[in-house]
């Protein structure tokens, strides 16, 4: 029988010259792709070729965290520390990784890799390796980008402009609840979502079922949602950035105004998708027609109103 020889002397030289190659990994020297340079100022990235879903090249990129994800979403988010000042471009983008890649980032981590671009289902992001990752130092805390929606946009085509920014609900936003805090059967999880500037009427109230009036205001709808989400699938009856939630005094009504709210953009099952970093309280949510105490009772009419079980 043949026996292999080894010399413990070239298996140590094997070992000890053989680092990881996330340790050797460097953007020093390196041309660095800007973000905003990435996303581009329309739907998909630039640098994505038409028919592809990804770009033919990596790109070095680099960025400050803004939240780390391991549900709804698989990575981190990551922001140009200073953006180009250029409300069209996204300064923000979202950085896959996959369950197996556990990167250990925190917010206020700079992070520098080498990514091709690929655009997963409309959201632009990047696509790590577990070799081409630096880690830096805690940098200086970003500001939220506060959300402003213009007069000649959709609603969508301004969160197309902060996908995957850290951004922040303000009075000036105008984004009231129009579906509260429930189950949400396309991605299986409690969320609530928002519209612009008032609740949205189901098109069948005021149209024709099947009338191009009602496909009209149906496509209208479906343009004007913004879903305030978790990463992880919330309990029943527990709002994580609401912690204040009440029947009584933290409660929540249709049409109320929401402010303060801090949070990423994603896009996930056909719709955008705000992910909060911070919490808000009973005082942010605007009651703009806030419950009566009792009933207003009219007196000058005979209507009556009877209810039965069936």
């Amino acid at each position: 029988m043949n026996k292999l020889c080894y010399s413990p002397i070239a298996l140590a030289l094997a070992v000890t010259s053989l680092p990881s190659l996330a340790d050797t990994f460097t953007c020093q020297d390196q041309v660095l792709t800007p973000i905003y340079q990435l996303q581009g100022d329309g739907e998909r990235s630039p640098l994505v070729p038409a028919g592809q879903y990804q770009s033919n090249e990596s790109y070095f990129v680099q960025g400050v965290v803004t939240k780390k994800v391991t549900g709804l979403y698989q990575g981190f988010f990551i922001q140009d520390a200073q953006g180009d000042n250029n409300p069209q471009t996204s300064d923000g983008i979202f950085v896959y990784t996959g369950s197996k890649l556990n990167v250990d980032v925190k917010p206020g981590m700079q992070v520098c890799l080498l990514a091709p671009v690929k655009e997963h289902y409309q959201q632009t992001q990047l696509v790590a390796h577990p070799d081409q990752i630096e880690l830096g130092a805690m940098t200086q805390p970003l500001a939220p980008t506060p959300v402003v929606i213009e007069t000649d946009e959709t609603l969508a085509q301004a969160m197309e402009r902060y996908e995957g920014m850290w951004v922040k609900l303000t009075k000036q936003s105008q984004l009231t609840v129009t579906r509260n805090f429930g189950f949400d059967y396309s991605s299986y999880r409690n969320n609530m979502v928002l519209s612009h500037q008032a609740p949205l009427l189901k098109p069948t109230q005021i149209y024709i079922a099947g009338s191009e009036q009602a496909q009209a205001l149906a496509n209208a709808n479906s343009s004007n949602q913004l879903y305030i989400d978790t990463d992880q699938k919330p309990a029943n009856g527990v709002i994580p950035y609401f912690p204040d939630f009440d029947p009584e005094q933290g409660y929540i009504r249709v049409g109320d105004g929401l402010v303060n709210l801090e949070g990423v953009i994603g896009f996930s099952y056909n719709n955008y998708r705000l992910l909060p970093t911070n919490s808000v309280t009973s005082a942010d949510f605007i009651h703009y027609q806030d419950r009566t105490v009792a009933p207003e009772i009219v007196t000058d009419s005979n209507l009556k109103v009877a209810s039965f079980n069936v």
